[in-house]
């Protein structure tokens, strides 16, 4: 049965436990066992073959932290754009509010200024030459607020 700390092994480490294992007890003990070149051979290459192991354990962690780095950046990127994106699509509302707004003011402005025609017309016609001066200063204003020049 395999205890808790075994369970985290991988199967050919528990397979080379094994080895061991049963090699000490054919021999007795560990001192009985004969140390041959084969073995020393044996043993070298599996040293190496665990340093080429954790060389590759190292490649793929630095891989995989550049590609979570490559990730944050890319995500942070997007999030720059989102933030451009919802300052534009602002400001384009602001503009367009704005715009609105210069219009109801030229229409007003219009309105007046037709108004001021019209009761210049009626004026003239009437030859009321009061309501012809008051007609005369209600265009002047209509004109002075389309311009946006200050008069006095």
């Amino acid at each position: 049965m395999l205890g808790k700390e075994k369970l985290a092994l991988a199967d050919n480490t528990i397979v080379a436990q094994c080895v061991v294992k049963d090699c000490v007890r054919t021999f007795k003990s560990v001192t009985n066992i004969p140390i041959t070149k084969d073995v020393i051979r044996a043993s070298r290459r599996t040293y190496v073959e665990y340093c080429v192991h954790l060389d590759e354990q190292q490649r793929q962690q630095a891989a995989e932290l550049q590609r979570r780095a490559e990730l944050e950046k890319q995500q942070e990127h997007s999030r720059q754009l989102q933030k451009q994106k919802a300052s534009l699509m602002e400001q384009l509302a602001e503009k367009d509010q704005e715009e609105r707004e210069q219009k109801r003011e030229d229409n007003t402005d219009k309105e007046l200024i037709n108004e001021a025609t019209n009761t210049m017309v009626a004026a003239v016609e009437l030859k009321n030459m009061q309501s012809v001066k008051v007609a005369h200063m209600m265009l002047k204003a209509g004109n002075i607020t389309e311009t946006g020049d200050d008069w006095y």
